[in-house]
């Protein structure tokens, strides 16, 4: 049963999947599929595609006039991620457990992986990482992709 709804979840268009699971004391095992709008949105704002040595051989959407700017930064801090693919995937900085959300600029949309770390992760950190993923999937998309119109009138008597 849990397999069927897996491969529906994996189906549908604007679901973000993300499963992460440990393999070993240090080694993780990541899946994800990322709803196509979001990589129509990387894609868009793509100088280039890159490739990291980090993530098993997948390619990315290099995108700097988002990464790099300050609103999208500030974001990630605010759930305790980071988006570098470039980098380790998981980190330990600041007393807080970090994931590196890059996957989701992958230019398939989807993928899987391990990632060996170098300390042990409690299971109540993943679950604490996947609900930030959540909640920064849910404002990165209302303050970057979402169409919006802001409208001004004013009457004069």
């Amino acid at each position: 049963m849990a397999t069927t709804m897996k491969k529906d979840l994996m189906k549908k268009q604007n679901t973000l999947v993300l499963e992460i699971g440990r393999n070993s004391l240090n080694t993780m095992k990541i899946t994800f599929k990322v709803p196509q709008i979001l990589t129509d949105f990387w894609k868009s704002k793509s100088l280039e595609v890159r490739q990291s040595q980090y993530w098993d051989n997948l390619k990315f959407y290099y995108a700097p006039s988002i990464t790099g700017s300050q609103e999208y930064k500030d974001l990630l801090d605010q759930f305790d991620l980071f988006d570098n693919f470039g980098n380790v995937v998981f980190m330990f900085e600041d007393g807080r457990f970090k994931m590196n959300i890059a996957f989701l600029r992958a230019v398939d949309g989807k993928g899987e992986f391990t990632s060996s770390i170098g300390f042990v992760m409690p299971e109540k950190e993943i679950i604490r990482i996947v609900r930030n993923v959540k909640g920064f999937i849910k404002r990165f998309y209302r303050e970057f992709c979402e169409n919006y119109k802001v409208r001004l009138i004013i009457d004069f008597e």
